[in-house]
């Protein structure tokens, strides 16, 4: 059988708020392969890992393009910056970087870059804007859904090398076409042991977790 890989969503984040730094390191010492972190950009263009794009401040809907990073500091000083962030992740087999702002990318790859991490870092997104930026840059790059699509047609248009789709909507075919175009599948948010197994089985080349030391666990001793 194939390796999957146990990839960290947001680092353990079933554990401990997801995208920080502790995330990640507890993730590390759960053995995942990989680790998944979100990125966002801020009102001074420091670019950051975090899921939403607004916070709540006082009761009020503040968005994370409108704040500086030193104001959003001191709102969460979990907050973390990319370049830590990758820092962090060095010693992981992937590390994902789910791009969730456009007129990122290129900042982005500087950083990864200047790390010397390109081998290791996967791009990826769901929204086709984000992905038509990335489609010439000197990275891997992947595109998730939850819905179906022609994946063939997004896959060759934007020379994906994985495609992300969410578990709900995963079944064989999804391999069949992978295999035809020589893509990788990874497949997200998978929480339960069986469905994980059941899916490594069927050839699917990593598992998005918010649990990697179960998925971890269910892979080495079954």
């Amino acid at each position: 059988m194939k390796e999957c890989l146990v990839i960290a969503h947001r680092g353990a984040s079933a554990y401990v708020k997801g995208n920080t730094s502790k995330s990640i390191i507890i993730a590390r010492k759960f053995g995942a392969d990989g680790v998944e972190l979100d990125i966002r950009t801020t009102l001074d263009k420091k670019l950051i890992c975090f899921h939403d794009s607004y916070i709540y401040q006082k009761g009020s809907k503040k968005f994370i393009s409108e704040m500086d990073i030193n104001s959003l500091k001191d709102f969460d000083n979990e907050i973390l910056e990319v370049e830590d962030a990758l820092e962090l992740s060095r010693d992981f087999k992937i590390i994902i970087l789910d791009i969730k702002d456009v007129n990122i990318s290129h900042e982005l790859l500087n950083i990864v870059k200047k790390l010397n991490l390109t081998d290791k870092v996967l791009f990826v997104t769901g929204y086709l804007n984000i992905l038509n930026e990335l489609k010439d840059l000197e990275i891997n790059k992947g595109f998730w859904f939850s819905n179906k699509i022609d994946i063939s047609y997004i896959a060759k248009k934007y020379n994906l090398s994985v495609i992300k789709p969410n578990y709900k909507i995963f079944n064989e075919e999804v391999i069949t076409l992978a295999n035809s175009l020589n893509l990788e599948v990874f497949v997200w948010t998978v929480n339960d042991e069986r469905l994980a197994l059941k899916l490594r089985e069927q050839g699917v080349n990593a598992i998005i977790t918010d649990v990697p030391d179960r998925i971890k666990h269910a892979f080495e001793t079954l």
